[in-house]
């Protein structure tokens, strides 16, 4: 069989690295290949072997749209990339859960597929478009298409239209086509995949997912894949489940901290922000530690700090005026893209570091340097920044900042373990040479908290910058999308 798996953000890849794929190598008992559809900067975070492809997203259809149709439409057009009669599409949060085979996945000559006797918007959208009336829908992702009539079907209509425009689903306009071309006797209605777990699942308290979850590998042979929607943000929860019955999976989820320390005055400013940060931590599963309290600086946030970094792999320390604007670039996509930080992984900006934005590691350097910091503040050893040694950075700021780059200056074991990452990657600006660009992580006001008048309109903004790009996903249907 081929798969095809498009993927999108370090979310999605991590799915597929920790469970997708290692079920299908354990339970899939063909010959198989798999065609990754994946901006190529991400294929670094693949981990590959000899049966897998990446195909570069661009190469197939470059858009600017990334919205959930852009996803749909390579769904289709990777056709053209086909040689096999047929090609299965999966999404990174559906799992084998039995042993199969190839030709189970048919009977006699004809293609397995559940039918719902039911409409939704994108059936009634297609319907429009054939002008006929489709009165059922079929399941989704796994889906087996037959790739003659996905091209046939290309050549015929304007696909793209049809997805990026008038919002047709792939499925549903491919079943649209089957129905206008007498083509639906490939087809039968039978089922391979068992109980969703979506979130409506999730929300009936009356349900044990851990137990439905284990049905879906030990009843119903005939069944032998299940979907766990990684909207429902659960996998975390089920992954020693997963584990009893896929032992070959990878799954190595850090214990990550954002933390941040607010004034009431900066709460009051970044309020919005804030929850924003809430909002992107409930995301990806990391704890958010946040403490207001009536006044504050920079020394604060690095008491803070030393509270909290035992309980936690890394901890993400961003300051108060940052907003991010990008959800689906994690903290650990930084890290597997950078490397692991043996003390801290910062950034440069025109001055020099600066420590509004640090992805800190949990060890006995870390906690020494914490408390070397401290110790010179404690000591009352004002830092004359005139008779320092600024190599190899320029000692700079205020508050905490001048310590840290004043150790980092003269102990060269510490120097060498940290990790200095592009600016734009952790802490872009509002001005150049760094100007923030939509794609950045976030956006951080460093120095202009008191000097810029429009600041508020200026956090307004990217707060609804963040939002945006999280409803541009699911274009006219956000919200629809369960």
């Amino acid at each position: 069989m081929l798969f095809v798996l498009p993927l999108k953000g370090y979310r999605d890849i991590n799915l597929a690295n920790s469970i997708l794929l290692p079920s299908i190598y354990y339970f899939y008992k063909s010959d198989y290949k798999i065609y990754i559809i994946i901006n190529k900067k991400y294929e670094y975070l693949i981990n590959k072997n000899e049966n897998i492809k990446i195909i570069d997203e661009n190469d197939i259809y470059e858009e600017s749209n990334n919205s959930y149709y852009y996803q749909m439409l390579l769904k289709l057009y990777i056709a053209n990339y086909v040689d096999d009669d047929y090609y299965m599409t999966l999404d990174a949060d559906v799992l084998f859960t039995k042993d199969c085979k190839y030709d189970q996945f048919f009977i006699g000559d004809k293609i397995r597929w559940q039918i719902v006797n039911k409409k939704d918007m994108w059936s009634m959208r297609s319907s429009k478009y054939y002008n006929i009336d489709i009165d059922f829908i079929t399941n989704q992702t796994p889906f087996i298409f037959k790739t003659e009539i996905v091209k046939k079907m290309i050549n015929d209509i304007d696909v793209y239209d049809c997805i990026m425009n008038k919002n047709c689903s792939e499925y549903t306009l491919y079943l649209g086509y089957l129905i206008k071309n007498n083509l639906l006797d490939i087809y039968v209605d039978d089922n391979f995949v068992h109980k969703i777990i979506n979130n409506s699942i999730v929300r009936n308290n009356k349900i044990d997912l851990e137990v439905l979850l284990s049905e879906a590998f030990l009843l119903d042979d005939n069944r032998f894949m299940s979907i766990i929607q990684s909207r429902c943000n659960v996998h975390h929860q089920l992954i020693d489940t997963i584990n009893t019955f896929i032992p070959n999976i990878t799954s190595e989820k850090y214990n990550i901290g954002v933390l941040t320390i607010v004034d009431k005055n900066y709460y009051n400013r970044y309020k919005e922000a804030l929850f924003i940060k809430r909002d992107y931590c409930k995301y990806h599963n990391y704890d958010f530690i946040i403490k207001i309290i009536d006044k504050c600086n920079g020394w604060d946030k690095i008491y803070l700090l030393k509270e909290y970094l035992h309980k936690y792999d890394y901890i993400f320390m961003s300051d108060g005026d940052v907003v991010i604007t990008n959800r689906d670039i994690s903290i650990e996509e930084l890290l597997i893209k950078y490397g692991e930080p043996e003390l801290f992984t910062i950034s440069e900006d025109y001055n020099s570091l600066n420590s509004g934005n640090m992805i800190w590691a949990n060890n006995d350097i870390s906690h020494n340097f914490i408390n070397d910091m401290i110790k010179l503040y404690a000591g009352k050893c004002k830092l004359n920044i005139n008779e320092l040694n600024n190599n190899p950075y320029k000692i700079i700021g205020v508050y905490e900042q001048p310590y840290l780059i004043h150790l980092i200056n003269i102990n060269n074991d510490y120097y060498k373990k940290i990790i200095i990452i592009p600016q734009k990657e952790i802490n872009s600006y509002i001005y150049p040479p760094n100007k923030w660009e939509n794609g950045d992580f976030l956006v951080h006001f460093a120095g202009l908290n008191k000097q810029f008048k429009n600041l508020d309109k200026y956090i307004k903004m990217f707060c609804n910058i963040y939002k945006i790009n999280i409803i541009q996903k699911e274009g006219k249907d956000y919200g629809n999308i369960k």
